[in-house]
C-alpha cells in the first residue's frame, strides 16, 4: 500500500514537471513570437517613415525640376503680414475680428467692428468695405509703428470706386507720417512728399511703397513708377491703420484688401518684383 502511494506521488510529480515544462516551452514560444511581432512592427514603422521621407524628398525634387515649387515671401525685415486667405493663422474665418499676423511678430490687426454681410465683411480671399458712406467706422487697427525707421509697405487691393484712404499712419490732421488716399500717396512732416495716382479703378493691383531717409518710391504690380525726394523724414505719428486714415472723412468707401505686408527696411527693386510675382499667382492679378 505504501508502495502504491509512492508510485502515485511519483506520477504526480512527473505530471507536474511535464506540465511546468510545457508551460515554459509555451511561454518561451509566446515571448519569441511577441518579440518577433514587435520587431516586425518596428521594422514596418521604420519602412513607412523612410518611405514618407523619401516620398517628400522626391516631391520636392520634382517641384524644383518642373518649376512648380511653391515660392516664399521675403522674410528679411518682415514685421507684419496679413493674408485674408489665412486670416486666422489656421485658415480662413468669415467671422474673424482679429487679422492674424503671419510674420510671427504678434502684430495682429483688430477690426473696428464685427464683420457683417452687407458693408464690412470677409470674402474668401479679402476683407471688403462696400458702399460705406458714413464717417470713420470700418477699419483695421494694427500695433505697428515704425517711426524713425526706413520701411516698405506692400498691399494687394481692388479699389474700384474707392473714396477715402487705403491706409495711414498719420495723426487726425493727416500729418506726421505716410498715408494712401484714393488720389495720391504722401509722406508729411512740415513739408510734404506726395505722388498723385488714381487708385480708384477696377481690378486687383499690388502696390508697394518704400521710404528711406532720402527717397519715397512707388511701385505698381512690381514695376517702379515714381521716385521722389523725401523731404519729410521718417516720422510716424500713429500705429498703422488699414482701410482708413485717422482723419474723420477718410474711411474707405469701396475697397477689397487681399493682403498687407510691412518691412522695417527698404526692399530692392528685385525684391519688390519677387513679392509681386507671388501675389500675382496667389490673388489672380492680371497685368
Amino acid at each position: 500500500m505504501y508502495k502504491f502511494k509512492s508510485e502515485q506521488g511519483s506520477m504526480t510529480v512527473y505530471v507536474t514537471v511535464v506540465l511546468l515544462t510545457m508551460l515554459i516551452i509555451i511561454s518561451t514560444i509566446f515571448m519569441v513570437t511577441v518579440s518577433r511581432n514587435k520587431e516586425q512592427i518596428e521594422v514596418s514603422l521604420k519602412v513607412k517613415e523612410a518611405y514618407e521621407v523619401d516620398n517628400a524628398k522626391a516631391a520636392d525634387i520634382y517641384a524644383s525640376l518642373t518649376g512648380t515649387e511653391e515660392p516664399e515671401y521675403i522674410a528679411d525685415g518682415l514685421v507684419l503680414h496679413y493674408d485674408a486667405i489665412n486670416n486666422t493663422g489656421d485658415g480662413h474665418s468669415s467671422t474673424a475680428t482679429t487679422w492674424k499676423d503671419l510674420s510671427g511678430n504678434g502684430n495682429d490687426g483688430t477690426l473696428s467692428a464685427s464683420p457683417s454681410n452687407t458693408v464690412f465683411y470677409w470674402e474668401d480671399n479679402n476683407l471688403t468695405i462696400s458702399g460705406h458712406s458714413g464717417g470713420l467706422e470700418y477699419y483695421v487697427d494694427t500695433p505697428l509703428r515704425l517711426t524713425g525707421q526706413e520701411r516698405t509697405y506692400i498691399y494687394t487691393v481692388d479699389a474700384n470706386n474707392l473714396e477715402g484712404s487705403i491706409w495711414g499712419e498719420t495723426d487726425t490732421a493727416n500729418q506726421n507720417g505716410m498715408f494712401n488716399y484714393h488720389t495720391f500717396i504722401a509722406n508729411r512732416y512740415g513739408s510734404a512728399t506726395q505722388y498723385s495716382y488714381t487708385f480708384s479703378k477696377s481690378g486687383i493691383y499690388s502696390y508697394a511703397v518704400t521710404l528711406s531717409s532720402t527717397q519715397l518710391k512707388f511701385y505698381v504690380n512690381g514695376t517702379l513708377t515714381q521716385t521722389s525726394n523725401n523731404s519729410a523724414g521718417l516720422n510716424c505719428n500713429n500705429n498703422l491703420r488699414l482701410m482708413a486714415a485717422r482723419y474723420n472723412n477718410q474711411n474707405a468707401t469701396n475697397l477689397k484688401m487681399y493682403n498687407f505686408m510691412a518691412y522695417d527696411r527698404v526692399l530692392s527693386d528685385s525684391e519688390i518684383q519677387t513679392t509681386f510675382d507671388i501675389n500675382m499667382k496667389k490673388y489672380g492679378i492680371t497685368t
